[in-house]
């Protein structure tokens, strides 16, 4: 099982990746970085868990799962978002997200095992949007215009219920040709 640690605090990363390690996941993408880990969830197949910390410098934990949540494989995660006691019922009420846990830090560490173990038999609601193959991408734009939303390397297309994510690279070259 692979997992995903998001927190600006490094000591804090470590600490919960060290308890994930010895819970047997086998894999732990640490990062501070709130863009940097929308990245690396879309570039690394399998993650089954993603814990963030709310309170983070350039993006909260709350913003990082609505882009997350944008990702058609996100289908596949518990997700958790810890802070600190004062923060999580402001948190609760306050983003209307389908976030799996809401913990303090210290409640997270009590209940990681529980996490882990529901993250590793969880069976995806739906695995319709995980796959598409560039016949179906074609016939769904040519069906409808996709909205198009750009946020720094990613570009989204959305088709009603269904949104496609793409990794761009740091230099796009595009050309246009008539007809």
């Amino acid at each position: 099982m692979k997992a995903l640690v998001l927190d600006d605090v490094p000591l804090m990363r470590k600490v919960i990746a060290s308890k994930l390690t010895k819970l047997g996941v086998e894999k732990i993408i640490e990062t501070g970085d709130p863009k940097k880990a929308i990245l690396d969830f879309n570039n690394e197949s399998g993650i089954k868990l993603i814990i963030s910390d709310y309170r983070m410098p350039s993006m909260n934990g709350s913003e990082f799962f609505q882009k997350i949540y944008k990702i058609p494989n996100s289908k596949n995660i518990k997700s958790v978002l810890t802070s600190g006691i004062e923060d999580l019922q402001f948190i609760q009420t306050a983003d209307g997200l389908s976030i799996d846990y809401y913990l303090s830090k210290t409640d997270l560490m009590d209940k990681l095992e529980e996490i882990v173990t529901e993250a590793r038999d969880y069976i995806p609601k739906s695995q319709d949007d995980l796959m598409m193959n560039l016949k179906d991408f074609k016939q769904l734009v040519e069906k409808q215009s996709p909205k198009i939303e750009v946020d720094q390397n990613i570009l989204l297309l959305g088709f009603g219920e269904k949104k496609i994510l793409i990794d761009l690279p740091e230099q796009l070259n595009i050309s246009v040709s008539k007809g």
